[in-house]
């Protein structure tokens, strides 16, 4: 018995030494695993839509601040705004908002603007120029606040039980009345017994 316990370990110890070597000597396997490293110079989709992105605002904007500027020349923070409008692929003509000071600088800044524009390939007829900021790039509160509706005072005291008191518990058990010392640790009043 003993020596036939020895003959299955040393055959044992054989085949896992074979299967060893074999595993060893075959052919690596080419699989990625979606493990991918695109070139640095890959362009990414996260790429392409944050600069479309940038180039719809700058487009929905269109308006130009004396930062743009260095003087009466357009700086390239400027160039990058207007270059961003271009790759929207706007419609024309395309305005550009100049909210700029009326001083003796505003019509050079207007003819550099459109100096710009053209040496990117528009006509003169393709450009029209606004005074001040968009007034389509921003709204005022009211807008954002007409849509929301005002809760009455009534719906405030069926929450309380019928009280209008803030804390008080002499609602009924459930009612969601709550003096934060309820029973089961809760402080909203709900049902804890699922």
């Amino acid at each position: 018995m003993k020596i036939a316990l020895k003959a299955i370990g040393i055959t044992s110890a054989l085949v896992l030494l074979n299967a060893g070597l074999v595993s060893c000597t075959s052919p690596v396997s080419q699989d990625t695993h979606s493990e991918e490293f695109y070139p640095e110079d890959a362009q990414r989709d996260s790429t392409t839509l944050e600069m479309t992105q940038a180039a719809n605002g700058s487009l929905a904007d269109g308006t130009l601040y004396p930062v743009n500027f260095s003087g009466d020349q357009l700086n390239s923070l400027g160039e990058a705004k207007l270059d961003r409008m271009l790759q929207a692929d706007p419609p024309l003509p395309i305005k550009v908002w100049m909210a700029i000071p009326d001083d003796n600088q505003s019509e050079a800044r207007r003819e550099a603007v459109g100096a710009f524009l053209k040496d990117r390939g528009l006509l003169v007829d393709q450009i029209t120029f606004g005074v001040g900021p968009n007034p389509d790039s921003y709204s005022t509160s009211d807008n954002a606040l007409a849509g929301y509706t005002k809760q009455e005072s009534t719906d405030v005291s069926q929450a309380n039980g019928g009280n209008t008191a803030a804390g008080s518990s002499s609602g009924s058990a459930g009612s969601g009345s709550s003096s934060g010392a309820s029973s089961g640790g809760t402080s909203g009043g709900g049902s804890t017994g699922h």
